[in-house]
């Protein structure tokens, strides 16, 4: 393990991650005038995100308004180039306030007088578990809407990520040969350490790279994933390991591999992402053992 610092990396990595600093849209003095032309320019997008999440078009029609009051009052936060993501992200979520404000009064219209007096006297325990299903039914409704989105062609997989050329870890570990960066994230637990020793002695790997957690790359579908592994073979294909203990073979595993393998069709045929657990047969399309996942890079 070496001191926390600032590690080049060894490749040149395609792209630099820069941002350039972005030009205010106006002051808090924005004219009714000047917010109109805003509105008249995205007032459908907006309608129709709500309309997608809510499924009533007066409904809609109200959260429309309600999101374009509500960017008018902060319009200063607003930049230029971020106008519209910043109208969709308002949007979305006053439609998703309004379908878990929907849901609290349909528990309690079917709650009887000894159930709704328990509750006054247990507010935490029962917001917690009114919070729990919420989230549970989210889920459910963004992978559907995912793979939906998916089929209809308006999600699309694009190259937009760019490698940094400095990576800053806390904890950095050097002894491990072929990595992309001087030294790496030294998070590993000694499974994934073996894994990265199995991978680098199969001879045909140019580099490999530690993902940071909710810093580095990630598969932005339903929902946000973070793999372990980045690798690039010396043949120009690269891929994406998620590494699992043997006993974490639950929902959310079979989740990140799902959005994992949706991610490599579209991708196209340089791209592979496998999900790995030690010994464990899951029996799903991307999941190996780690013998059988090294005898499949060996191929790559």
């Amino acid at each position: 393990m070496v001191n926390a610092g600032q590690f080049r990396s060894r490749q040149s990595p395609p792209g630099t991650g820069r941002t350039a600093p972005g030009k205010v849209v106006m002051d808090s003095g924005m004219t009714k005038e000047q917010f109109g032309v805003v509105v008249e320019q995205y007032q459908k997008l907006v309608y129709t995100i709500c309309y997608q999440m809510v499924r009533d078009h007066l409904e809609a029609q109200n959260l429309d308004q309600e999101t374009f009051l509500a960017a008018f009052t902060h319009i200063d936060r607003c930049r230029e180039e971020e106008m519209k993501p910043w109208l969709c992200r308002i949007a979305a979520n006053k439609a998703k306030d309004h379908l878990k404000s929907a849901y609290v009064r349909r528990v309690i219209e079917n709650m009887t007088e000894d159930a709704l007096a328990a509750m006054e006297t247990a507010i935490p325990t029962y917001a917690r578990k009114i919070q729990e299903k919420i989230d549970g039914l989210e889920r459910i409704h963004r992978a559907h809407q995912f793979k939906k989105w998916l089929d209809s062609g308006k999600i699309v997989c694009r190259d937009s990520y760019a490698l940094p050329q400095v990576i800053t870890p806390a904890e950095s570990i050097d002894s491990i040969p072929y990595s992309l960066y001087e030294a790496e994230k030294d998070d590993m637990n000694q499974e994934e350490r073996n894994l990265i020793d199995v991978v680098i002695g199969l001879g045909n790997v140019k580099w490999w790279h530690r993902i940071i957690e909710r810093k580095g790359f990630r598969i932005n579908g339903n929902i946000n994933h973070y793999p372990d592994f980045m690798i690039m073979t010396h043949s120009g294909r690269l891929v994406l390991v998620e590494f699992k203990g043997d006993d974490r073979d639950n929902s959310d595993s079979k989740m990140k591999l799902e959005l994992g393998r949706q991610w490599q069709a579209q991708a196209g045929t340089g791209y592979r992402y496998f999900m790995v657990f030690r010994s464990k047969i899951l029996g799903i399309e991307g999941a190996y053992t780690m013998d059988q996942f090294a005898e499949i890079m060996k191929e790559l």
